[in-house]
């Protein structure tokens, strides 16, 4: 396990001595994770959005500058709008409108 931790430090770092360097504690029974850099609770692993395409599906990026994405990606990307017939009927209106409804009665 503690090799993982290494490894996984070591692509960032450039390094396996480097990553051996750096860390300061790890777990491996109750939690399983490592401590790098002080006040970094916890990272996550990189995934896509969209594996085929290897898109994040946020926006792109580059030297500082947000770059605009192709019609194409953009399409490919929009979330597929939810049809009223899936949707649970009791999330129609707020409760306090349901509340309000009732004591009309």
């Amino acid at each position: 396990m503690i090799d993982c931790y290494i490894q996984t430090l070591a692509k960032v770092l450039g390094s396996e001595e480097e990553a051996k360097k750096k860390i300061y504690n790890v777990s491996c029974e109750r939690y399983f994770g490592f401590g790098h850099s002080p006040g970094v609770l916890f990272v996550l692993p990189d995934s896509y959005v969209d594996p085929e395409h290897k898109d994040y599906g946020a926006e792109l990026f580059v030297n500082g500058e947000i770059v605009q994405r192709s019609p194409e990606r953009q399409r490919r990307v929009e979330p597929v709008p939810q049809r009223v017939s899936d949707r649970p009927r009791y999330n129609d209106r707020t409760r306090y409108q349901r509340r309000r409804e009732n004591q009309q009665r």
